[in-house]
């Protein structure tokens, strides 16, 4: 949205604001001459959830002078709300994801509360710790905040009979006229079981611990699970749930950029103050780039474009051979620059390894059945020249299940995987691949932006909160990235250095590097 576009909305904005303040007073005014009148405006806020809000409801801010505010909605959040009531009346999941201070949670509260005092609705509350759902002070609480709305309403909004010390206790508000309640829960392994909800809040999902069996126990209990956060990276259910292709769920994005008051200024202003994850995170919702204690952000620098196969450059292979997944990442040394070349990359899952055969040799080692992208991998590898091929050094190990290791088993298709020995560390190997990045060059198709997302979202473990150790943590998680990310190192350790001026590179690294010099022919780069 551009400036122009962004005054006429905070314009309008301020049309509205003031003109629905009168009408506040005039409300607590009819109200004060008329009490009978509260059945009609309850009536009038039962039908229109927008009115309900911008005339009735207070929201609460210590960093503002007043800290209590008219709950005055911006558009977006009219729209918003609108969806999220839609979403819960005809039962179906949404999940919101969003930059941070753009009201997501207290504009979810303000929908809960609707259906608990005017339709009877059973909600339910959840975040990942019990003092952010509930904290008797704490206006961060979930709790709080719904005491906060409830209580500012006029006395004739509450239900019947409901006294505080009976109907507001911990984690809990029943609603004695209606028979109905929000009910609070923290995160646990059995997170929603149990009785039935209207809907379930998922309060900053990204941040769950037993995210996984919350969200699939809580299916039973709702129809309508509502998970909302600022993004932490892929690999987490939050992100899990966003991206899912066999079960999509509705998105809805609640960018900075919607909100009239914040506009490229204030974006600049705030990415001063912020690091880049944190502006990856908490403005931009970029996925990819707000992933905590990240292993290479230098990643996020190299350079993306289309860089395909050209026969005039050696061609290599790095691979990484997990108990769960193969990953191969094909790479050309640019012969004259300081630069290697990503031109391609491909993953699977619990395949033996002969089954990755055909995409190093073009040639089928068995009759496995391959999709059409993978044949037409295959059949383009046909014109390719031969590629040198580094890797775990794992790779020589006999597994218990097989006959043969890995490494034999690629050697009998002509396959010769090298290894540093001496690069089994990953400190070792995280150092070689920071200095490697500054070099790569990345080919961009389907299959490598899995591979950029991958090394994106490589990230060390975070300490539990719980947790009084001390020690650094020298080791990544290991996840759906971790494969990729070891292909990548295994190249960084194993890489010829920059030729010499009038040097063969060809030769200048298989000289210093490989041993098995008579498997390969130094005069065309191909085996022999």
């Amino acid at each position: 949205m551009d400036s122009g576009a962004k005054q006429k909305l905070r314009e309008e904005y301020e049309k509205k604001k003031l003109a629905t303040k009168r009408q506040r007073l005039l409300i607590k005014k009819d109200l004060l001459d008329h009490p009978e009148k509260i059945v009609l405006y309850k009536e009038k806020c039962r039908r229109d959830i927008v009115y309900f809000t911008d005339m009735f409801t207070w929201t609460y801010d210590p960093r503002r002078r007043p800290s209590k505010m008219p709950f005055i909605l911006y558009p977006f959040q009219e729209e918003y709300i609108k969806n999220v009531e839609r979403d819960i009346d005809e039962g179906r999941d949404a999940l919101t994801e969003k930059s941070r201070d753009m009201g997501v949670t207290w504009l979810v509260l303000v929908v809960f509360l609707h259906g608990f005092l005017f339709k009877g609705y059973d909600f339910r509350v959840g975040s990942r710790k019990e003092e952010l759902v509930d904290k008797r002070g704490d206006a961060d609480s979930l709790f709080e905040k719904l005491r906060f709305l409830l209580l500012a309403l006029p006395v004739g909004f509450l239900p019947t009979g409901w006294t505080p010390i009976k109907h507001d206790r911990h984690m809990l508000l029943e609603n004695p006229e209606l028979k109905c309640s929000i009910a609070g829960e923290a995160t646990n392994p059995n997170f929603g079981v149990g009785g039935r909800k209207k809907a379930i809040l998922f309060d900053e999902f990204a941040k769950w611990s037993c995210a996984e069996d919350a969200w699939k126990k809580s299916a039973d209990t709702t129809p309508c699970r509502l998970p909302i956060s600022t993004p932490e990276g892929m690999g987490q259910k939050f992100s899990d749930v966003r991206f899912d292709k066999k079960v999509p769920i509705k998105v809805y994005t609640l960018h900075w950029g919607l909100h009239p008051y914040k506009d490229q200024k204030w974006y600049d202003d705030e990415k001063k103050r912020r690091t880049d994850q944190e502006v990856a995170q908490e403005l931009d919702i970029s996925y990819d780039r707000s992933a905590k204690s990240r292993v290479y952000e230098i990643w996020d620098h190299i350079e993306r474009g289309q860089f395909k196969y050209n026969p005039a450059f050696p061609l290599f292979t790095s691979w990484d051979f997990g108990n769960d997944g193969t990953a191969i990442i094909w790479w050309q040394r640019v012969l004259g620059t300081r630069f290697w070349r990503i031109i391609d990359s491909y993953i699977n899952y619990n395949k033996v390894i002969d089954f990755f055969v055909p995409f190093i040799t073009g040639k089928f080692a068995h009759p496995y059945p391959y999709t059409e992208e993978e044949l037409r991998m295959i059949n383009e590898r046909r014109s390719w020249l031969p590629s040198i091929n580094f890797g775990d050094p794992s790779c020589k190990q006999h597994q218990m299940q097989y006959k043969y290791s890995i490494q034999e088993v690629l050697e009998n298709n002509q396959i010769y995987i090298y290894t540093n020995d001496e690069a089994v560390k990953f400190e070792s190997r995280k150092t070689a691949t920071e200095l490697l990045i500054r070099d790569i060059q990345l080919n961009i198709n389907p299959r490598t932006e899995y591979l950029d997302s991958s090394i994106k979202n490589s990230r060390y473990p975070e300490r539990s909160e719980m947790t009084t150790a001390t020690s650094e943590i020298l080791r990544p998680v290991h996840n759906w990235s971790s494969h990729y990310r070891t292909a990548l190192e295994y190249l960084a350790v194993n890489r010829p250095e920059d030729p010499k001026e009038n040097r063969d590179p060809m030769e200048e690294a298989f000289n210093r590097k490989i041993k098995k010099s008579n498997d390969f022919d130094l005069s065309n780069g191909a085996y022999s």
